[in-house]
């Protein structure tokens, strides 16, 4: 079972209910667009479905895979599901280097990749149309080519779920639509995607449904 579900959440801060009473599967296969106005709890649901915040309802408001969120370990989530970053530094390392970051639940204490590894960072590099860039800098890279970099690096870390927060924010067009045609693609080949935008218009056009917060 390679989804999420929600029953009655209630999400928020300590002494501050954001939203309230949410309910819904977020399934394998699908990427679903999570609307709303500003200040509705979009990005509080995304952190409290990553098992960053911890929801203000029972544990058992929010299932990953089947258990309840607070079940697993912080390794153990790591390898369920990957956030996208928006926001990031301009760090000096290759776009390979980037990407094998991705690949950190699964290495040892040595933090050495194994051939397995290695693989999955070429393959992510190719599904992201980045294996012309692999030794480029991280830092030279445009805005739209950065997030394509962190959408790789959530492909190398190889989960079921990838959670995103506005990951077309600043881009331009093209770079917009290319990003969204990506997360099309890894939602056909069996991902289950949440996305957080304000581009909407382009977002529907392939999103498989929207999950609107009032």
């Amino acid at each position: 079972m390679q989804d999420i579900t929600i029953k009655d959440l209630c999400i928020g801060y300590r002494g501050r209910v954001v939203a309230s009473g949410l309910s819904h599967t977020f399934e394998a296969g699908t990427l679903t667009l999570l609307t709303g106005r500003n200040g509705s709890g979009k990005s509080t649901l995304l952190r409290t479905l990553a098992g960053i915040q911890v929801p203000l309802s029972a544990p058992e408001s929010v299932l990953m895979c089947g258990q309840p969120i607070t079940f697993y370990k912080s390794k153990d989530l790591a390898r369920l599901r990957a956030v996208v970053q928006t926001h990031y530094e301009p760090v000096n390392l290759t776009v390979r280097q980037v990407v094998e970051m991705g690949r950190t639940p699964y290495t040892g204490l040595t933090g050495r990749l194994a051939e397995t590894d290695h693989q999955a960072v070429a393959d992510a590099l190719a599904a992201c149309s980045l294996a012309d860039y692999a030794e480029r800098s991280f830092s030279r890279l445009s805005d739209g080519e950065r997030q394509r970099v962190m959408i790789a690096a959530a492909v190398a870390q190889d989960t079921p779920i990838i959670l995103l927060d506005e990951p077309t924010a600043f881009l331009d067009y093209e770079a917009r639509q290319q990003h969204f045609q990506l997360l099309r693609a890894l939602a056909d080949q069996g991902k289950c995607l949440i996305c957080a935008t304000h581009d909407l218009d382009m977002a529907r056009r392939v999103t498989d449904l929207e999950y609107k917060l009032n």
